[in-house]
């Protein structure tokens, strides 16, 4: 059933996808994508940018066709202005979209649950401080789970995950509800890695390919 949505329009949605048929497929519930946005932005994101110095400026859907199930972009905003003496100030700042996928992947008329828009959002926030998912992301994120747990936005053992992440240690704060202590949390991010295969070697040129890209 259509949810008719009557706050903020400032939430992107998607109106349509593409079936195995290669068909334009229109998306019902556009409404609810977005009551659901408002509800995470305001309940979740805002309060604990608050608490941990972080922000960001939207909060989007991300198509349901994607591969990633969230992902924090970052774009420059080139600002210039005159100074008192007239030469120009060239300023460079960003402007920071979260995007979820807010509909499941094999049922897009249908969003995803709760605990899997909340894991997906938390780990995007803790990504405003770390955009890597080192050691020192897994600390703030820990950190982020602790406190949406806190303020009762997480419930551990209520909220759970269809898209549960590769990492033991995220799967552990999300099971633990941030309640990790960080001694033990690095020996399972330690553990963790030791239990991945290195990485395969990257062909010649790779890092100056990857390097124009990121820049």
């Amino acid at each position: 059933e259509e949810v008719e949505f009557t706050g903020s329009s400032a939430f992107f949605t998607f109106g349509s996808y593409r079936d195995a048929n290669g068909a334009k497929r229109q998306l019902k519930r556009r409404g609810l994508v977005c009551q659901t946005l408002s509800e995470l932005y305001n309940e979740v994101a805002l309060p604990i940018c608050k608490k941990f110095g972080v922000r960001f400026n939207f909060l989007a859907e991300y198509h349901c066709q994607e591969k990633k199930a969230g992902v924090t972009a970052k774009a420059p905003l080139i600002l210039r202005k005159k100074a008192a003496d007239g030469t120009e100030i060239v300023e460079t700042r960003h402007l920071v979209t979260i995007r979820l996928m807010m509909r499941r992947r094999d049922d897009p008329d249908q969003l995803q649950p709760m605990g899997t828009l909340l894991g997906v959002l938390l780990h995007e926030l803790a990504h405003l401080r770390h955009m890597n998912h080192g050691v020192n992301f897994a600390i703030f994120l820990n950190q982020i789970f602790g406190y949406a747990t806190k303020i009762g936005v997480f419930r551990p053992g209520k909220h759970v995950s269809t898209i549960p992440s590769p990492w033991s240690w995220e799967r552990a704060i999300f099971d633990r509800g941030g309640s990790i202590e960080e001694d033990e949390l690095r020996a399972i991010f330690a553990a963790d890695a030791r239990s991945r295969p290195p990485p395969a070697p990257k062909p010649a040129g790779a890092e100056a390919t990857e390097a124009a890209a990121r820049g």
